[in-house]
């Protein structure tokens, strides 16, 4: 009986690991990176935002435009997503979970609802800078600078909610960044 007891613990224990782990998985984005330009460009978008407009097959985005995608459940709220280029959108609405995926032409960034619990951008080249400005675009030279291979940024509890934009001085400066 003992034996059976510690048993049932166990698979209990490994179950409830298991939720917690899927859960965290769902609901952190996947770390990306991004090639900058001398333009500025949102790398974190706003969690705070609530409601988009639906999104539409064949509808002309500008670059960080945010749209809703309701229809994939009835179950659930609606999924918010960010679009990181201009451009016409394609027929794949946009379903994913984390990360970006284009939708035949605009590729869009899921939105976690959500306080952000924190996050960090990392410059992975060499000879890098790059300028962060939150809620505004980013202006070269001003801001937060980030210089250098493996340079980082980062801030955690629920410092930032709203837009986090860089700009980088050089062309081709690429950033990883992974928000929690």
């Amino acid at each position: 009986m003992k034996d059976r007891i510690i048993g049932f613990a166990v698979l209990v224990a490994v179950m409830m690991l298991t939720c917690f782990c899927v859960t965290v998985a769902n609901d952190a984005s996947a770390p990306t990176s991004f090639t900058l330009t001398t333009n500025s460009i949102t790398i974190l978008p706003d969690r705070s935002r609530q409601t988009a407009s639906e999104w539409t097959t064949n509808t002309v985005y500008a670059e960080g435009d945010y749209v809703a995608n309701t229809n994939y459940s009835s179950s659930r709220p609606q999924r918010i997503y960010f679009a990181l280029n201009a451009g016409t959108s394609g027929t794949n609405r946009p379903v994913h979970l984390n990360g970006d995926v284009s939708d035949g032409g605009v590729t869009w960034r899921r939105v976690i609802s959500g306080l952000r619990k924190g996050f960090v951008i990392v410059l992975s080249n060499t000879n890098g800078t790059a300028n962060l400005g939150v809620d505004h675009p980013a202006v070269a030279g001003k801001g937060i600078l980030l210089t250098g291979q493996g340079s980082s940024f980062g801030m955690d509890n629920d410092s930032i909610q709203g837009e986090l934009m860089s700009v980088g001085s050089v062309s081709g400066v690429v950033v990883s960044v992974q928000e929690w």
